[in-house]
């Protein structure tokens, strides 16, 4: 696992967020729009709600992960087609992610139930904090097959 340095996230009065390093003072412009926001928020079906939030909760948590904003590989100006109109989710990311593994699978978990496409199925911020706290970042790895039967499946 990756360390991040302390990062603060300042927003700005143009709504653009800026991570500010509390070493050196520098700012670094970072886009946070579309990726960040909800399918109903894009789509014009609602406005900003706690449980909006908690869908962009759920990106920021998979960029801390992944050191990467959501959707990276994907055009901003299509964005709002591959999550509003296409009900598209971020892929998981294997290499920090891994599916064969308890706490892999219980931190997917977590982030597609802020992702659900349904607001009312999101948890709400203090349910994914509790549940992040049983996330080990030690137990984040891929568990080995323990014979050669399993290791054929």
């Amino acid at each position: 696992m990756m360390e991040l340095p302390c990062l603060r996230t300042l927003v700005m009065r143009q709504l653009q967020m800026r991570l500010c390093s509390s070493h050196r003072q520098e700012l670094v412009l970072v886009s946070r729009h579309d990726g960040q926001q909800a399918p109903e928020i894009l789509s014009g079906k609602s406005g900003h709600t706690k449980v909006a939030d908690v869908y962009s909760l759920g990106m920021t948590i998979l960029e801390v992960f992944t050191v990467k904003p959501p959707y990276s590989g994907i055009n901003e100006y299509a964005l709002p087609l591959h999550i509003a109109v296409n009900l598209r989710k971020p892929e998981r990311p294997l290499d920090v992610i891994p599916e064969n593994s308890v706490m892999g699978n219980v931190l997917w978990a977590i982030l597609m139930s802020c992702w659900s496409h349904n607001p009312a199925q999101r948890p709400d911020a203090e349910d994914v904090q509790s549940l992040l706290r049983t996330v080990r970042d030690d137990k984040l790895v891929p568990i080995l097959a323990t014979s050669e039967s399993e290791a054929a499946i």
